[in-house]
């Protein structure tokens, strides 16, 4: 019964694993490029951030009583693409090798019920 959930849950991380990372690795690729592009071309890193590309972004603020949360959120908001798109996917592969890390323990402990 374990074998079959881990088994389900294990393909499930599989494939979100592979679209988070893939996407926000091509998406970091992609922003450091254009940066290095513009940096050649204009000489300094493009001001090109959320709040400048989608001016309504702050609409999607939390109630006032959130005041932490939307501090990181505006601050996030106000970096620069190149640099949010690389916290992102290294918090995305954090995230990763942690949940890596204890499906593998997980495992470990189910996995020594078998009696035959």
């Amino acid at each position: 019964m374990f074998r079959i959930a881990f088994a389900i849950l294990g393909a499930t991380a599989l494939i979100v694993r592979f679209c988070l990372l893939g996407g926000l690795g091509l998406g970091a690729t992609l922003a450091m490029l254009y940066a290095i592009y513009w940096a050649a071309r204009h000489g300094g890193l493009p001001d090109v951030s959320l709040a400048s590309l989608y001016v309504r972004v702050y609409e999607y603020l939390l109630p006032d009583h959130y005041i932490v949360l939307n501090t990181l959120f505006i601050q996030c908001v106000k970096m620069p693409l190149v640099v949010l798109l690389w916290v992102l996917f290294i918090l995305a592969l954090l995230l990763d090798k942690f949940v890596s890390a204890l499906f593998w323990r997980m495992g470990r402990a189910f996995g020594s019920d078998e009696t035959a």
